[in-house]
């Protein structure tokens, strides 16, 4: 048995390695498959801890780095935004699993509310992850007062982890999440959506823009392909192509073409607020380049400029999806220049796309899933225009507490 547990250890501390990216994320391009895969290796820490056998330093720091990634894509509720597929896979149910599913119904369910593991993670690692203590005591002794050393780059303005394609860029109580993550399991993509270049939007704590969710896999091939293609995100679809291809048979549920390969995310930190940029060839086979910057400004005010490089004749569609508690009210729906008023029950926000060609607006229905083998109505605000060679697209989104409109 010793001989064996030397070789499971062994195993496991190479895995982590081949899994999990340097940088904290998970490389199945999934945060929730990252939520499941930490559970894994905490396990698996857990089980060396109860057998007196310490593991190897780098395994260690590798799980450090995924509770960091964890705690970065956290919003203020303990909640992860839904990228790539999420199925609700769980190694242990913990107290925000629990109370969740003891709840009415399965309105206000969100599959990745992290909280107790964020608890967990400050635990075993001694560091300040804001999660909740009530599963961490079964692990180690907690204090009450949390004081210890906190995840330190996480506090940062804007967080860049490079090798997963994700950034974080916070202005006052405004957040963006920037996904430009390459195809996951290097290339395979089993859990890969078609979410190049969007982004999650979340205002003092209300999701603005969301990502769609995964909603089911095998037993709707039909719904899963609308839940992981390019039209369920926040990002740009050119001539109705996918960003990556993929079949709809439903065999090929988890089969996905590497068609789209990001350049790195670059960020500045500017006076004027955060700025990210980053670039996707997954139309190159139409002739099309797509380059997304966003900036995030400390004016409530975000703006995207969407460069689309080609020397072709293409139409475009730019898409941003809204829980079903948004209320849309289209304000001018053709022109050079489109723009709507977006409210909630805390906000309301602004919407203005302008670009050289003629351009159309339309507030359409959506869906969207926040656990898994569950769906809802939502609402997506859909842009449309065709150009002839390169094109540029400036959308500005801009809001105020209700009540505080000018």
């Amino acid at each position: 048995m010793e001989e064996r547990r030397r070789l499971y250890q062994g195993l496991l501390e190479r895995e982590i390695l081949l899994q999990v990216y340097d940088d904290g994320g998970d490389y199945e391009a999934s945060s929730g498959y990252h939520l499941l895969n930490l559970q894994m290796f905490t396990s698996a820490l857990l089980l060396m801890r109860s057998q007196k056998i310490e593991p190897a330093l780098d395994f260690a720091d590798r799980l450090r780095a995924m509770y960091r990634f964890l705690m970065a894509l956290a919003d203020q509720h303990g909640q992860v935004p839904l990228i790539g597929d999420c199925d609700d896979g769980r190694i242990e149910l913990q107290s925000d699993d629990l109370e969740q599913m003891l709840g009415e119904g399965s309105d206000g369910r969100h599959s990745l509310t992290v909280s107790s593991s964020l608890g967990v993670g400050e635990a075993l690692f001694g560091e300040r992850y804001e999660g909740r203590t009530d599963d961490a005591a079964w692990y180690r002794p907690v204090s009450d007062s949390r004081e210890g050393p906190s995840a330190g780059p996480v506090g940062r303005r804007c967080l860049v982890f490079p090798k997963s394609g994700l950034a974080i860029a916070r202005v006052g109580t405004a957040e963006v999440v920037f996904s430009a993550m390459p195809n996951g399991i290097d290339g395979k993509g089993s859990h890969t959506h078609n979410d190049k270049l969007s982004l999650v939007v979340r205002i003092d704590g209300d999701e603005l823009l969301s990502d769609s969710g995964t909603g089911c896999y095998t037993r709707d091939s039909e719904l899963r392909n609308r839940f992981r293609s390019t039209a369920a995100h926040n990002t740009i679809q050119i001539d109705g192509e996918e960003q990556n291809r993929f079949s709809k048979l439903p065999q090929a549920v988890f089969q996905i073409c590497d068609d789209a390969h990001v350049t790195p995310i670059a960020a500045e930190d500017t006076d004027e607020g955060q700025v990210l940029r980053a670039s996707h060839d997954g139309y190159s086979r139409l002739g099309v380049v797509h380059t997304r910057i966003v900036k995030l400004a400390p004016e409530s005010l975000l703006t995207l400029e969407d460069q689309l490089i080609s020397s072709g004749s293409h139409m475009f569609e730019a898409r941003f999806h809204l829980q079903s508690l948004w209320q849309v009210d289209v304000q001018q729906a053709k022109g050079s220049e489109v723009r709507c008023r977006i409210q909630g029950p805390r906000l309301a926000a602004h919407l203005s796309c302008q670009s050289p060609v003629e351009l159309q607006m339309h507030c359409l229905a959506g869906e969207t899933s926040t656990a898994y083998g569950v769906t809802d109505v939502a609402r997506q605000i859909m842009v449309r225009g065709s150009f002839l060679g390169s094109l540029r697209l400036f959308s500005r989104i801009w809001w105020q507490a209700l009540g505080s409109e000018r």
